[in-house]
């Protein structure tokens, strides 16, 4: 890392969500000649993030109860264990504590005023006027969260990357963070801020020096990404794939895709949406994207995709392959990139992240260097290695049957000549379709060779059945109930040499597992 500048690098205290984390001012570092992300930068230079309390009014449509009208705000926050001087506070219900009852701590820890959608006791109202505080009364604060977010958004005119998909989101948002970086400052989704809180928390942290954004928006069913997308107004689109998530609630792979497609709503006419080709209810979106007045770029290893992988060479630690963008409304170019983790599925993300770096004018050398750099996110295909010589794959952040099929994939490519072991947890939320799910999990996990399957929770019985049906030995299949039993039994049968992956829901914690083999 020589010849590295810093700039600015004086820290603050800024608070968003559950925690309190240091900021330093200086957005990004240079490197090479070219942005990378600054890993402890995430907030905003404070003087650029002034809100007006009649900016917030027309933006919400609330009503002002006390305080004066030209007061402004420096942040906007909704978590009072940590206070944020002179900062907004928007009271959220939520499951387990309803903000309005932190309204007067907020603003005697410094805030400057807050929004709320339940009344407060006129006393109440009336100390925080005599402090100078402001009070702001709304219809719903999770929606005005999101409208003041969209205000901020829309003033400073960012430039905003959506992604969405059933698996693969924050890999490829991770890929198009460090692509885009190469030539712009910006901010992206941290840890899991997808959706409706997390979303425009995401966009406040825009300012002039970082104005570009890569927005990741998850759902749980209809609806939720349109309202996603009528916030953040994206410029341009990356749906990576349509797969058997949340199929519990929405009831259909066809519904699933409507449900992704709602991305698009909050875009304008002309704008490109790049879609994995090799997604065949994606690829066959594309008339439909095209007729609404779309540009669709297919992304993927098919013949006819516009940016298309070829020459692809797989080893135990990555992926090389050549790009081939043939789209009109891009660069035609031609150049090789290396993804540092196996899988084909990384090969397509790769692919749309590159797509978009193209059609945000970075150069393909350092479009290829961004994606050398690509690390996995936490609990994403993380390799690990233990005391006894015995190699762990922790992929336990979530799992659907897509993402579940990908890690055996690169499982089977990373463990040739060793003895490698696939540790499945529940798919949850699949409802009738589980049974069946997990039962091709075995047949793909037999199919290409693991040698060993460790199935935990409901459904584990339908796993083991299905390798032994495509023709693992019976004795090579286990199943157990807790993954408490199961981290037992692996951490006194694994042997050095082995490679273990450790996949499933969250709900399963799979990762407790993990920290046993780990000692």
């Amino acid at each position: 890392m020589s010849h590295t500048r810093f700039l600015r690098t004086k820290p603050f205290i800024m608070t968003s969500g559950k925690s309190q984390q240091r900021y330093w001012r200086n957005p990004v570092w240079r490197m090479n000649g070219g942005y990378r992300p600054n890993p402890i930068w995430s907030g905003n230079d404070m003087q650029s993030m002034i809100f007006k309390v009649q900016e917030l009014l027309q933006a919400t449509g609330g009503k002002q109860l006390c305080g004066s009208p030209e007061q402004g705000f420096a942040a906007v926050f909704t978590d009072t264990r940590k206070k944020v001087d002179g900062g907004l506070f928007v009271a959220l219900p939520g499951e387990r504590f309803d903000g309005h009852g932190f309204v007067m701590q907020a603003l005697a820890q410094g805030a400057s005023g807050a929004v709320i959608s339940k009344p407060l006791p006129r006393e109440e109202i009336q100390q925080a006027d005599s402090l100078g505080k402001c009070i702001l009364l709304v219809p719903n604060t999770r929606d005005a969260l999101g409208l003041i977010a969209r205000s901020h958004r829309l003033r400073l005119g960012s430039h905003v990357t959506a992604v969405t998909g059933s698996a693969g989101k924050t890999s490829t948002k991770d890929m198009l963070s460090l692509v885009f970086a190469a030539r712009y400052p910006l901010i992206w989704t941290e840890g899991n801020q997808n959706n409706e809180i997390g979303v425009p928390l995401t966009l406040l942290r825009l300012s002039p020096e970082q104005n570009t954004a890569v927005v990741e928006m998850g759902m749980r069913g209809r609806g939720e990404i349109r309202w996603l997308s009528s916030i953040a107004l994206p410029d341009l689109a990356v749906i990576t794939n349509i797969g058997m998530a949340h199929i519990e609630r929405l009831g259909s792979l066809e519904q699933i895709l409507s449900a992704k497609l709602e991305i698009r709503e909050g875009m304008k006419p002309g704008s490109l949406i790049f879609i994995n080709g090799d997604d065949p209810l994606l690829a066959g979106s594309v008339d439909r994207l095209r007729d609404e007045g779309f540009v669709p770029v297919e992304c993927g290893t098919v013949p006819g995709a516009q940016v298309r992988g070829t020459d692809i060479r797989m080893d135990g630690e990555g992926c090389d392959f050549r790009v081939e963008c043939v789209h009109p409304g891009l660069p035609c170019v031609s150049f090789i990139i290396r993804v540092p983790v196996p899988g084909i599925h990384n090969v397509r993300n790769a692919l749309l992240a590159a797509g978009a770096g193209l059609a945000r004018g970075v150069p393909p050398d350092r479009i290829a260097a961004a994606i050398a750099a690509f690390q996995p996110s936490g609990m994403r295909m993380q390799l690990l290695q233990n005391a006894k010589g015995v190699s762990i794959i922790n992929d336990a952040y979530n799992a659907n049957p897509q993402s579940v099929q990908a890690a055996l994939e690169s499982l089977a490519v990373m463990g040739k000549g060793r003895r490698t072991v696939a540790v499945l947890g529940t798919m949850l939320e699949l409802g009738k379709w589980s049974g069946p799910a997990h039962r091709e999990a075995g047949i793909a996990a037999a199919k290409l060779g693991i040698q060993q399957l460790v199935a935990v929770g409901p459904d584990g019985e339908q796993t083991v059945g299905g390798a032994i049906q495509a023709g693992m030995p019976s004795q090579a299949g286990v199943h157990f109930k807790e993954a408490e039993e199961a981290a037992r039994f692996l951490v006194s049968w694994v042997a050095r040499g082995d490679l273990v992956l450790v996949k499933g829901s969250r709900g399963m914690h799979m990762e407790d597992i993990v920290e046993e083999l780990v000692r």
